[in-house]
Order: structure tokens, then C-alpha cells, then sequence
């Protein structure tokens, strides 16, 4: 016997689909724009105390799991939450897009000579990703992006919102603990996260986003 997905499921998936083309063509598209200057290297003199802790890349790697399990968690919750996250999250992606491409920023990331499985992993991350896209960290962007969708709401039960909120910082320390950005780059995630949600509710594009995508991606629902 065959099953069916309801509508909400099918919109909820689609949102899915539509958040993960964003995050990949803003992130991996810009490595092949070059406009003849940079990159910077936009680090603190505190960046240079934080230790290198390799087991921190299951959190790491972790966040694309909880960011996907984060749109289907608020898309469970009905269309209104999932679009407001889903235009939030395209508009900080088309703002990230600026930046990676007109302030290049890169970093000088650990050489692995040691072995182990969270070293093997680090060093599989140094060869898929290449040292760039800093600033704003999408990883941090992303992660309290999906808190900021749960936080204060009364339909999520508040052990669920201190989840998030633990993940999303365990994400933030793994982000500079495997030397994939520095301290500036969370906190212009954090920011860009907070400005995009803020511009989103203010001039209600949601609402004229989320009437596009009825007529378009999610028409026949």
C-alpha cells in the first residue's frame, strides 16, 4: 500500500529542498567569482589562543543534520513559521553572497600530522571545503537561525528551545575549534541572523514571499 504525504508534509519538504539549493549554490558558487583583491584574514589576537580540538568536527558536521531537522521541526508547525524561516534564511544567503564575493576572507587552518578518527575528519573537511567564505559564518548564521525560529514561541515546549539553543552554541565553539573561522565571523553570523529576522517580521516578507512560492514551488499542493 502506497502512502501519500499530506500537503503540509509535501510544503514542508519542498521548503527543505529550497533552503539546502540556497546554502549550496551562495556558499559554493561565490569560490568562483574572483574580483582581483583580497582575501583578508579577519582575525583577533584572541583567535590565536583557541586551541585546535578536533572531536569538535562531529558538531560541526552535526549542524547540517540539525539545520535540515530544524526547517522540517518549524514546517511541523504549520506554513506560516516555515515561510517566515525559509525567507529569512534566502535573504541572509543573497547578503552572505555580497560578502563572500566583495570581502574575501580566508584562513591558515593546522597542519594534521596526527592520527585518529577526528583528525581523519578534520583533514577530510580541509580537502572537501577550501579556506574561504568566512564572513558572516553560515554555519552560525544558520544554526541561530533555526533557534531564532523556536525561541519564545509558546507552541515549543522550553527544554526544546534550551536544545537549540545549546546546539546552536556548541556549533558556534566548533567553528573556530576545528580552525574553520574566526571570532568575528559567529558573531556576523549571529548578527545577519538577528537583522535578517527582524527585516523579515518588520515589513511582513513572509507573507508576499510565501504567496510567490504558493503560486510557484508549492502550487498543487
Amino acid at each position: 500500500m502506497r502512502c501519500r504525504l499530506d500537503a503540509d508534509h509535501r510544503r514542508t519538504l519542498r521548503a527543505v529542498c529550497l533552503f539546502a539549493v540556497g546554502l549550496f549554490l551562495t556558499y559554493f558558487l561565490t569560490k568562483f567569482i574572483n574580483i582581483g583583491y583580497g582575501p583578508f584574514t579577519p582575525d583577533v589576537p584572541q583567535d590565536h589562543h583557541i586551541p585546535f580540538v578536533p572531536i569538535f568536527i562531529v558538531i560541526y558536521f552535526g549542524s547540517y543534520v540539525y539545520w535540515l531537522a530544524g526547517v522540517l521541526w518549524v514546517g511541523s508547525r504549520g506554513r506560516k513559521p516555515l515561510y517566515e524561516l525559509l525567507t529569512v534564511a534566502l535573504l541572509c544567503f543573497a547578503i552572505c553572497l555580497l560578502f563572500f564575493v566583495f570581502l574575501p576572507t580566508t584562513i591558515v587552518r593546522p597542519e594534521i600530522t596526527e592520527s585518529g578518527v577526528w583528525n581523519a575528519l578534520v583533514r577530510v573537511l580541509y580537502r572537501l571545503d577550501t579556506p574561504d567564505n568566512l564572513f558572516p559564518s553560515m554555519h552560525c548564521m544558520n544554526s541561530w537561525l533555526i533557534f531564532i525560529a523556536v525561541r519564545g514561541k509558546k507552541e515549543y515546549a522550553t527544554w526544546t528551545q534550551i536544545c537549540f539553543c545549546i546546539f546552536s552554541f556548541l556549533v558556534f565553539a566548533s567553528t573556530v575549534l576545528v580552525k574553520q573561522h574566526f571570532l568575528v565571523d559567529i558573531v556576523g553570523g549571529m548578527l545577519l541572523a538577528e537583522l535578517g529576522t527582524f527585516v523579515v517580521r518588520k515589513f511582513k516578507m513572509d507573507v508576499r514571499f510565501g504567496n510567490i512560492l504558493d503560486k510557484t514551488i508549492m502550487r498543487g499542493l
